[in-house]
């Protein structure tokens, strides 16, 4: 079953995914996918731990299409 709301957009995501780009792109040493794969994972979980002591970050949510339908049969 899917959740009833998703997240709009979550920047810890997007800051995780240019830095680990550029390590990619900039770093000359081992495997750069792999390089990068780990420094959004690390980074991610950092940053989500700094921001959000509790455990999840919720910036803004969204009701999914399946929510959407019930709320509209409900409606009707």
């Amino acid at each position: 079953m899917l959740p009833k709301t998703y997240e709009k957009w979550n920047p810890i995501t997007l800051v995780s995914w240019a830095a680990a780009f550029l390590v990619g792109l900039l770093i000359n040493w081992g495997i750069p996918s792999l390089n990068s794969l780990l420094t959004s994972f690390i980074l991610y979980l950092m940053i989500s731990k700094i921001v959000n002591r509790r455990g999840m970050v919720t910036f803004d949510e969204i009701d999914t299409y399946q929510d959407l339908q019930i709320k509209d049969q409900k409606s009707n």
